[in-house]
């Protein structure tokens, strides 16, 4: 009976453990990384219309990285993307 209830004890004590160590790592899965895409006839138009819309889709959330922009030019049409790192 008394083994019976030290091994109750101890798996519970693990199992606080456990739940305790894993709550840092939820909090963590609570980070996202954000895309947003612009198109312009020019490359700054391109890269503001992208801002716009990653500040619109970021909003409640702490940048925790640089944002990463890439453009490309199709003819008379510039394409951005700004992606980056949000938390909550």
């Amino acid at each position: 009976m008394k083994s019976t209830r030290k091994a109750a004890v101890i798996g519970s004590a693990i199992l606080a453990a456990v739940a305790f160590s894993s709550t840092g790592a939820f909090a963590a899965s609570s980070c996202k990384n954000i895309g947003a895409q612009g198109t312009g006839i020019t490359e700054g138009i391109a890269k503001d219309q992208a801002a716009w819309q990653l500040s619109d889709a970021s909003k409640g959330m702490k940048a925790k990285s640089k944002a990463k922009t890439s453009c490309k030019a199709d003819g008379l049409i510039h394409t951005c993307v700004i992606t980056q790192k949000y938390c909550k």
